[in-house]
């Protein structure tokens, strides 16, 4: 490590290692849940849940490589970082151009998700002009949460991750002990023993990937300013992941558990989760699950953007 790196580094060490565990499950859980379970579901049945363990075990594995490699240059940057270190000048810059658009990329898609979310709970009020100055809104404010300065910006993310977790508490405690008795006609228990595609397992798998490569790549970023790094960084990493792998199968045994047997059509629903819980708990429940979908795409948007910044930075 050289003085330059300790001193870019140094003043930054603000974020402890629970804080640490809530900003990597919340980058974790993005609007993938919403939008790909009822896919997943669609083609693997209950198989999903060993397509996610497999993909948990795969990014547990790439978690491991970036937490050694982030140890080694806890600096600000992230993967660029490791491209710069292993080839250093045009190829890295260019590498970190591109992770620079990606990240970019993934804050204006994530911000149409923001606006798909709202025009699934207010579909008849939602026109094409009105669509585009949300989206817009939604950017602008991202953008001056996070340029504003970066700290309101990790703040704000952790605080909407504890959110996130007690709407998803919500969710799988309702579809566990309450569906029995609110959603008889749909909850069976019995469709987490039904025939499984090994075929669909392993297409599924890779599509269940996506669910978590966002934890790395994002807590990458954060890792600058994790206090005490070389025993952080990697708790961070491998709590995150398996948090957000017993979050998402627990979501994913509640969803198989109530709707009655039959997993076709699942895909063509854009808020599978709100279906599920509003047949528990009615419109309460579908609030909470369409407030739950919009502020997991907000997270995403935040990270995103953040990560970019990061990035733009290290290019400077």
């Amino acid at each position: 490590m050289t003085g330059k790196y300790s001193k870019r580094i140094q003043p930054t060490r603000t974020v402890g290692l629970a804080s640490g565990i809530l900003y990597g499950i919340g980058c974790g859980i993005g609007g993938s849940i919403f939008i790909l379970l009822g896919t997943a579901i669609e083609a693997a049945k209950s198989g999903i849940l060993i397509s996610l363990i497999l993909g948990g075990i795969l990014i547990f594995l790439t978690a491991l490589n970036y937490s050694e490699l982030s140890t080694s240059l806890p600096i600000s940057g992230g993967a660029y970082n490791f491209s710069k270190e292993a080839l250093g000048g045009f190829l890295a810059f260019i590498i970190g151009f591109f992770l620079w658009i990606a990240n970019i990329a993934t804050f204006s898609f994530s911000a149409q998700a923001f606006v798909v979310v709202i025009d699934s709970f207010f579909p008849a009020t939602l026109i094409p002009p009105l669509f585009l100055i949300i989206v817009i809104i939604s950017i602008l404010f991202t953008a001056i949460v996070v340029f504003r300065t970066q700290r309101l910006a990790l703040r704000t993310l952790i605080i909407l991750s504890i959110i996130l977790l007690v709407l998803f508490a919500i969710f799988i405690f309702a579809g566990l002990f309450i569906a029995p008795i609110t959603n008889k006609s749909r909850f069976s228990p019995q469709f987490l023993y039904s025939e499984i595609n090994f075929l669909s397992i392993i297409s599924m798998f890779s599509l269940m990937f996506i669910f978590f490569t966002s934890i790395t790549s994002n807590v990458a970023y954060l890792n600058p300013d994790l206090k005490n790094p070389s025993k952080n960084i990697p708790k961070v990493n491998i709590y995150a992941i398996l948090a957000t792998l017993s979050i998402y199968l627990s979501i994913s045994v509640v969803v198989l558990i109530n709707i009655g047997n039959n997993a076709s059509g699942l895909g063509d629903s854009p808020l599978l989760l709100a279906e599920v819980l509003f047949n528990i708990l009615g419109i309460p429940g579908y609030i909470l699950m369409v407030l739950a979908a919009a502020i997991s795409t907000f997270i995403a948007m935040n990270a995103a953007l953040g990560s970019a910044v990061s990035v733009l930075y290290a290019l400077a």
